[in-house]
């Protein structure tokens, strides 16, 4: 509700505004009431009113002082001035003030009423016209910053439209870039506890940090939040080196000690080269973000930045050669993990051999092998799902590990993992013309079937499926349909009292002779001995 102060030096009066109007209908409260004009000053000053009803002579000095000292620091409050006097000079000077109800007493409910509905109908607006304006510059921001994060996209996977100058970016992705220099950070978060919801928690934290307490400094900047971790690009001139390295230090103290405030996790800053051109910021974000890889041997909690790194670049030509990808990418056809580790940890034992390797290696010889393992999966046509999971979970052991050997580990684990399912899902996919088969056959060897029979009713050739049988069961089609009629034959003996003419016929076999001779041959008895022996 609006809140209104009453200011008159005749009590009669005050306590007729306050009963000639029904406030609440309104949507106004009276909170104060005042008798002189110091009184009204500190009761405006205590309840900050949106509406002050004041008499222009009161004792101390006359409301149009009152107004004159608040208009001064607050210009938001609206003033109703009653006067039992028809002076033009107060009328005059209240107007110049921006009072724009001046009433004469004896009040007249209506004209106040009138006076006080104007006043909310106009404020209502106004509060209206703000928040419209609030909104629109809110949307106007995010849509300023989504424009830039689209910036940061595109310069990442190399989609700048050839030719786009400065003015010609700056217009297109909303941005305000200058000459000067490029530079990327990467603020990484690692957690040896949280799971991946508290992890996203956490990058708001430090987003909203970096957002609201330290780029207002720079010329300008784009921040956006990845998986585990906020690239921030900023521009600023190319004599603010020092400035630039000193905000930078004092971005990661604010945001490790908010940071270090949460058991398990981890700050570690990466800071790329800086660039001349702004087509040329990928390869600061590249740098940032190798830079934070390097914590696997110079550990966490720290800025690393890429002029300062000392390591030796390895050429992953020379490490992951033609014969090595040959033998990968005939091990995974094979899903053969076995030789598949060997060879990785072949590759993995070159790299250690270099003198101070960079870590980024072992990124790199991983990120070559799920290239590879990817494009075969696709020739394989192993299911999509399953293999966007595989390379997810791959990714995510890539992210988090801040121990070489543990990643190497966990990586080979995983890929263990993935082909052992692979595996499996193949040996069953093998079986299943089998396991239809034999069940067609355990279903129908009462009647006369026959290997077409059979083929015809699994979509198989006769053929392919005889030696299917041969390979997969150990012995041919004619025996494993003998074999179920002989089992069908032995629990008849046992539990019934059949005949073996009757018997005979149940598993398949007209001729009573015939059924006779084959379970002997099989059984090693006759079926009457059999029945004796176990009936």
């Amino acid at each position: 509700m609006m809140k209104v102060v009453i200011a008159d030096d005749e009590k009669n009066i005050c306590v007729l505004i306050q009963k000639i109007i029904d406030w609440k209908s309104l949507g106004l409260e009276v909170v104060a009431v005042a008798h002189n004009a110091p009184d009204a000053f500190e009761c405006i000053k205590v309840h900050k009113p949106d509406i002050v009803i004041t008499d222009i002579r009161m004792p101390g000095y006359d409301g149009i002082e009152l107004i004159r000292k608040f208009k001064d620091v607050d210009s938001g409050i609206d003033f109703i001035i009653i006067s039992g006097y028809k002076y033009f000079e107060y009328a005059h000077d209240a107007l110049r003030l921006g009072v724009e109800y001046y009433l004469l007493k004896p009040i007249d409910k209506n004209e106040l009423t009138s006076a006080l509905e104007k006043i909310i109908q106009k404020r209502r607006f106004v509060m209206q016209k703000e928040m419209e304006d609030e909104q629109l510059k809110a949307m106007a921001s995010t849509s300023r910053k989504r424009m830039k994060e689209h910036f940061l996209t595109d310069i990442m996977n190399d989609n700048l439209h050839e030719g786009m100058g400065l003015a010609e970016i700056n217009e297109e992705y909303q941005c305000m870039f200058r000459n000067g220099i490029f530079r990327a950070a990467f603020f990484k978060i690692d957690s040896v506890a949280g799971d991946d919801s508290e992890i996203r928690e956490m990058l708001r934290l430090v987003n909203d940090i970096i957002e609201e307490d330290l780029l207002p400094h720079p010329i300008e900047h784009i921040h956006t939040t990845t998986n585990s971790g906020v690239i921030v690009i900023i521009n600023y001139e190319e004599d603010s080196e020092a400035s630039y390295i000193s905000h930078t230090e004092s971005a990661f103290a604010i945001v490790k000690r908010h940071v270090d405030k949460f058991y398990g996790y981890q700050l570690t800053v990466g800071v790329g080269n800086g660039v001349s051109g702004i087509r040329q910021v990928r390869d600061s974000i590249n740098g940032a973000v190798n830079s934070v890889k390097c914590r696997l041997k110079m550990g966490m909690g720290r800025i690393i930045y890429e002029n300062q790194l000392q390591y030796r670049p390895v050429d992953m030509a020379e490490i992951l050669d033609k014969r090595a990808l040959m033998e990968v990418r005939n091990e995974i056809e094979g899903l053969d993990y076995f030789m598949l580790e060997e060879t990785f940890q072949r590759c993995v034992e070159k790299i250690r051999r270099i003198p101070f390797y960079s870590p980024v290696a072992i990124y790199d010889l991983c990120e070559q092998l799920m290239d590879a393992f990817a494009d075969i999966a696709r020739e394989m046509k192993i299911d999509e799902v399953s293999m966007n999971e595989f390379i997810s979970s791959q990714r995510a052991v890539l992210d988090h590990q801040t121990n070489e050997e543990n990643l190497l580990l966990q990586y080979l684990d995983n890929f263990n993992h993935f082909l052992q399912k692979l595996l499996m899902e193949k040996k069953n996919q093998s079986q299943l013309p089998m396991r239809m088969a034999k069940a067609y056959i355990r279903e129908n060897f009462a009647r006369q079937i026959s290997l077409e029979d059979v083929g015809n009713a699994i979509h198989m050739s006769p053929a392919y499926l005889s030696t299917m049988f041969k390979k997969e069961i150990g012995i041919n089609f004619s025996d494993y349909l003998i074999n179920c009629r002989i089992d069908a034959a032995k629990e008849l003996l046992k539990g019934t009292q059949k005949s073996m003419v009757e018997i005979a016929g149940e598993v398949g076999y007209n001729d009573a002779r015939y059924f006779s001779k084959i379970f002997n041959k099989v059984v090693g008895l006759k079926p009457t001995a059999y029945r004796k022996l176990y009936s």
